[in-house]
């Protein structure tokens, strides 16, 4: 007579046995092997095109780098001459600045440098004799902030063995018609001592603003 137990292994079950994986029916719609293959052969063909691409763009950039270069090869002369025609358009455009500036002062400076030679005393010799118009901030009196206003500067450098000729110098000065129709500003610098020359150096400053400027505020100090 057949025991349970061969009975059960001539009858199976109905349903598979869930506790014995090798027993349960493959259901899988697609397997593990065939996914990893196709995603192998893609990720391969991936690189394969960044590759391709990667080359095709550094052998177009190399092409585009060459036809810049002979172009710049070609232009080099004519840029070379744009440059060197620029640098003496600038130069001369400093000049004319220059120039603009020294005759648009408020006085005549060429009348000034004939007058100074004149009324220079005999003991006096210049070193330097400079213009140059600066900027200033000054003040208001009735608010408390500042504008910029135009202002022009002459210094007169130089030696004299009197110091007494520097007075006669700043009051020679002083009495020129147009540098009191600017009220012009005289200041002295120090008197240095030159030993080896047994001279005194000196520094005098004249400093004045537009005549229209003080004619404005002329105007308005009346009314």
């Amino acid at each position: 007579m057949n025991s349970p137990k061969n009975r059960k292994r001539d009858f199976p079950a109905w349903h598979p046995e869930f506790r014995i994986p090798e027993e349960l029916p493959d259901i899988k719609a697609v397997r593990t092997d065939f996914l990893i293959n196709i995603g192998s052969i893609g990720l391969a063909l991936v690189l394969l095109f960044g590759l391709l691409y990667r080359e095709a763009t550094i052998s177009s950039l190399e092409g585009d780098l060459d036809s810049l270069r002979s172009e710049e090869r070609r232009i080099a002369p004519d840029n070379k001459e744009v440059i060197t025609l620029y640098t003496r358009f600038m130069l001369g455009k400093q000049v004319y600045d220059d120039l603009d500036k020294f005759y648009d002062a408020p006085i005549n400076l060429p009348r000034f440098l004939y007058d100074i030679s004149e009324i220079r005393p005999a003991n006096i010799s210049f070193d330097e004799i400079a213009y140059q118009e600066i900027e200033e901030s000054v003040r208001e009196k009735k608010s408390k902030s500042s504008k910029i206003e135009r202002a022009y500067r002459i210094s007169l450098r130089g030696q004299t063995r009197d110091l007494k000729e520097i007075e006669a110098l700043k009051e020679a000065l002083d009495q020129l018609p147009y540098l009191r129709e600017v009220e012009a500003l005289i200041r002295e610098g120090s008197n240095p001592r030159n030993p080896m020359l047994n001279t005194f150096g000196f520094s005098i400053e004249v400093r004045f603003q537009p005549a229209k400027e003080k004619k404005e505020k002329g105007g308005k100090k009346k009314a």
